[in-house]
């Protein structure tokens, strides 16, 4: 699956418009920054997380979001990867059922052309337990490889039996 932007779409980072401005509910709208008011087909505002892994300072600031979408490495990620991330939706106002569903996201080259591939997280992760299983790991070593839950291992570990 390609991801393309719209041409229309305007792309900010947060700190970028508000600098060091305390942003109340409603400040994107009333600093412009809205698709209606500017005809744009999507006002796309980056932030970045804390040391936490959270937003930084207050979440008022989202408040007035209909989409808030969290990027992270796998825990398990490696930078001679390249460009892999897991996509979370945080807040989702309009967008229910598996569109929010999280999903892992790689940049690739084919062609001499940039593309990104994605897939559900959860195939992701069954392709990773499928594989360090098949190496020996236990399940509580494929919990600590990968931060993921005993209980999600163990339901991933029995789908893959069945699947055999």
């Amino acid at each position: 699956m390609t991801i393309r932007l719209p041409p229309d779409t305007i792309l900010a980072h947060i700190l970028t418009i508000f600098g060091k401005i305390k942003v109340i509910h409603g400040l994107l709208c009333k600093t412009g920054l809205c698709a209606k008011k500017l005809k744009a087909g999507a006002v796309l505002l980056v932030h970045h997380n804390g040391k936490s892994g959270n937003q930084r300072g207050t979440s008022r600031k989202e408040d007035v979001l209909d989409t808030v979408i969290q990027l992270k490495n796998p825990v398990d990620y490696n930078p001679d990867q390249g460009a892999l991330l897991e996509v979370h939706f945080r807040k989702s106002r309009n967008l229910t059922g598996e569109c929010v569903s999280p999903f892992e996201a790689r940049l690739t080259i084919n062609n001499g052309l940039q593309e990104w591939q994605t897939k559900s997280l959860e195939d992701s992760n069954m392709t990773k337990v499928r594989k360090l299983l098949a190496e020996g790991y236990s399940q509580t070593g494929i919990t600590d490889k990968l931060g993921l839950s005993k209980g999600y291992v163990s339901k991933l570990a029995k789908k893959i039996r069945e699947d055999r």
